[in-house]
């Protein structure tokens, strides 16, 4: 691949022979794929270049797209596939990409059926576009500021029908925003969140569309800059002035084909804060604040013979080193913050309407990554730090340390009823990544004190040494299942 590279930049490049040898690459990213299918192309974002290959074709040229040295390329960003459509054409899989400019100043999508520019989009307000869940991966869409001065952006929204995209339905903004706001579709696709709260103090701004804003009316509208101010969690008829939080999280929880919308927080106060919101009774079901001062440690990281385990303490007080939440994970009821240093747990009763305290985790390390996901009808999550690999069993309360050592990255994999954990780590070559595949198994009953398990529970497996020298990080497109098939 680096010989194709070099011949092709030497064929174009031949207004500044100084810098054909100096060939920075951007960005490399696997193509999307439909369900059940095999990844067939990845694109490499070389200086203003981008350079899609085709692996099921030897020795082929790539298809290129150049860009204008004064726009650049920042990234770009593949359109999954069409369920619909998605053997068409010359290719199969995702047959569309977005090329960001630098500084974000201009969106192009271009195909890899056709030889021209598709659209140009100028001024996107979002650093990637916005794909609709769980429909066939036929709509997407993309926020884009005016030419006008003090005009609110406009949402556009875009049908997918394999090797092209045509505008589907657009509507302004209800308002000027000074900051991105947050959107995302819930798990089903039939809400569209904005959420904001930079451009105020306290509170924050929620707003939720429903069929695609094609009628132009807010489902719901939530403003909670007002109710930020008067202490609603303690005493309705309270007037006392506290300082809330500066920053808030918002989540979609699914919970038996029912919606909600969690907003959580901080305040000053060190109270953890939940706002959680109905989309079937359309308003707020719930409003629940935890003293941090009143919780209490569950799980505490100890390292001992360089090998990392997890002890069980209880009655002793809970501190964070910091009050921000960094993320918020959610499978069905059981919902986890993630902090600097610590997870904490809570389960939402629906019955009784109101929030339960779980597990606390402390941690010595920050946490890479935090993924959910369901194995044998049972709660899971997957937890990574840069030494060690666990996994946490909401159900059973469980917590298991299944790798200690240095890790890169990590991943989940389900193959029939076997659960998966792939695990990129640190080699002694400074550029090489390790892999490794290690097949957890059901685990014994619940230790008392330390409960990582013996070695042999697990079986490991690995794959081989890759370079990553000329990879600056890993994405979500390097999915396992596309790794493994390759």
């Amino acid at each position: 691949m680096r010989r194709v590279v070099k011949n092709h930049y030497s064929r174009n490049v031949i207004d500044n022979k100084e810098n054909m040898t100096i060939l920075h690459v951007r960005q490399v990213e696997w193509e999307e794929i439909v369900e059940d299918g095999e990844s067939t192309k990845f694109a490499v974002v070389l200086n203003n270049f981008v350079m899609v290959f085709d692996i099921t074709i030897d020795n082929s040229e790539p298809l290129v797209v150049q860009q204008p040295a004064n726009e650049g390329i920042e990234k770009i960003q593949w359109i999954p596939p069409s369920e619909e459509d998605h053997v068409s054409g010359g290719y199969v899989n995702s047959k569309q990409f977005v090329v960001f400019t630098n500084l974000y100043l201009q969106m192009k999508l271009y195909s890899v059926d056709c030889t021209h520019i598709l659209l140009t989009i100028l001024k996107p307000v979002l650093k990637s576009i916005i794909i609709r869940p769980r429909k066939r991966n036929n709509v997407w869409s993309v926020i884009a500021d005016t030419l006008e001065y003090s005009t609110p952006a406009i949402m556009y929204h875009f049908y997918n029908e394999g090797s092209t995209s045509v505008l589907l339905q657009s509507f302004r903004l209800p308002k000027v925003y000074l900051s991105a706001p947050r959107v995302e579709w819930s798990d089903s696709g039939k809400w569209l969140l904005m959420f904001n709260d930079k451009d105020s103090i306290y509170g924050f701004d929620l707003k939720v569309y429903d069929s695609l804003g094609v009628s132009g009316k807010l489902l719901i509208d939530l403003n909670y800059v007002k109710d930020s101010i008067l202490d609603k969690f303690n005493d309705e008829n309270a007037t006392k002035l506290v300082l809330q939080a500066q920053n808030y999280t918002s989540k979609w929880i699914s919970v038996q084909d029912n919606e909600y919308l969690l907003v959580a927080s901080v305040s000053l106060s060190k109270h953890i804060k939940f706002l959680l919101v109905s989309t079937k009774l359309i308003r707020i079901i719930n409003q629940t604040s935890f003293p941090i001062s009143k919780i209490v440690n569950s799980w505490k990281q100890v390292n001992i013979n360089l090998q990392v385990k997890y002890r069980n303490i209880a009655q002793r007080t809970f501190s964070l080193k910091s009050t921000t939440i960094r993320k918020v994970s959610s499978i069905n009821t059981h919902i986890c913050l993630h902090f600097d240093d610590a997870l904490i747990i809570f389960t939402l009763d629906l019955v009784n309407n109101e929030f339960k305290l779980l597990a606390t985790i402390s941690l010595e390390l920050s946490v890479m990554i935090l993924k959910a996901f369901e194995y044998e009808n049972l709660d899971q999550m997957l937890i990574a730090t840069f030494d060690h690999v666990a996994i946490y069993n909401f159900s059973t309360q469980e917590l298991e340390v299944i790798y200690s050592n240095k890790v890169r990255n990590a991943f989940v994999e389900l193959e029939g009823s076997k659960l998966f954990i792939i695990i990129a780590s640190d080699s002694l070559e400074p550029s090489i990544s390790n892999w490794e595949r290690i097949e957890v198994k059901k685990t014994p009953p619940k230790q008392k004190v330390d409960i990582e398990l013996p070695k042999r529970h697990n079986e490991r497996i690995k794959i081989g040494l890759i370079d990553t020298s000329n990879i600056d990080e890993f994405t979500d497109t390097f999915n396992t299942r596309k790794r493994l098939k390759r």
